[in-house]
């Protein structure tokens, strides 16, 4: 975990969020309620919680919202994450724009986790298709047989 030891740091923050989700940090401080503004305060609640550590009242501050709000905020941010490829990309941009790349911090071990989970149902898959396809082989071995004697009893009655 790491400390915000200066405003200009949590400004950084603010304006990567914002540039990822292409907003102003003036909006996304606004009680505008569009996508990417909500978007852009999500992925900075979620990462000012886990990678920094700050209370829900201290992340509300900055984001100018109360600590129910950012708890929500939190909670969408995981949804989104799980479920739209744009925002995973989004995040992932965030985050690499914030140096989050070796210092293993529980995002990153998240981001593990649900990598090898993929790639665990990848390998699923492609047994499944592996499988699919010796069965589609054996059948069109099966039809190749059957056409060749159709062709043969075909040629038998033509004569």
């Amino acid at each position: 975990m790491r400390k915000v030891s200066t405003p200009e740091e949590i400004e950084y923050m603010l304006q990567v969020s914002a540039t990822v989700n292409k907003t102003t940090v003036q909006r996304m401080l606004s009680s505008d309620r569009s996508r990417f503004n909500h978007e852009a305060r999500c992925m900075v609640a979620y990462f000012l919680r886990f990678d920094y550590n700050l209370s829900l009242t201290d992340i509300g501050d900055i984001l100018n919202r109360g600590h129910a709000t950012v708890i929500n905020m939190i909670k969408v941010h995981e949804d989104c994450y799980e479920n739209f490829n744009y925002y995973e990309h989004s995040f992932d941009e965030f985050l690499y724009e914030m140096g989050i790349n070796t210092n293993n911090s529980r995002l990153e071990q998240d981001a593990l986790k649900k990598g090898q989970a993929k790639i665990h149902e990848l390998h699923e898959e492609l047994a499944r298709l592996k499988t699919a396809n010796a069965d589609l082989k054996f059948k069109l071995q099966k039809i190749e047989k059957q056409s060749k004697l159709l062709i043969s009893n075909l040629g038998g009655l033509c004569n």
